[in-house]
């Protein structure tokens, strides 16, 4: 909570941040910690599957063609990013959800690559988009 709050008022501009983390953070360690705090009273299990397609062993905070730099509170990262921000950022959202609502995957997809240009969609996704295109095409 406190990274929040000091994130709330790291900027007068719109601004990407990221927690410091200075050693890996395991996903088993994050489900633990929700089961114990939202769960007290209760045992929560946690099973472990197979790797399904898609799946990441490792997630990044940001791309390689960002720089973290220390923000002025301690714990947060100020990234500088190529993305855009504001209202170029609000307007990209905006199409996002439109494609999204009509279901239009195609579009969706081209509204991510634009807001994420590393944005890679798998194999299965850009199949799926070829498919909803060709039904809508004469």
């Amino acid at each position: 909570m406190d990274l929040l709050i000091a994130a709330s008022a790291e900027a007068d501009r719109p601004v990407l941040l990221a927690p410091d983390l200075r050693s890996p953070q395991f996903i088993t360690d994050l489900a633990r910690f929700m089961a114990r705090v939202l769960a007290p009273e209760r045992e929560v299990s946690i099973e472990f599957t197979e790797p399904r397609p898609g799946d990441k062993e490792l997630e990044k905070l940001w791309s390689p063609d960002e720089t973290a730099l220390a923000a002025t509170a301690p714990g947060i990262l100020s990234i500088r990013s190529h993305l855009k921000i504001g209202a170029a950022f609000d307007r990209e959202l905006d199409a996002l959800e439109r494609a999204t609502r009509a279901r239009d995957l195609p579009s969706a997809l081209a509204c991510l690559r634009s807001l994420v240009p590393d944005f890679t969609p798998s194999a299965a996704l850009l199949a799926l988009a070829r498919r909803s295109t060709s039904r809508v095409a004469p």
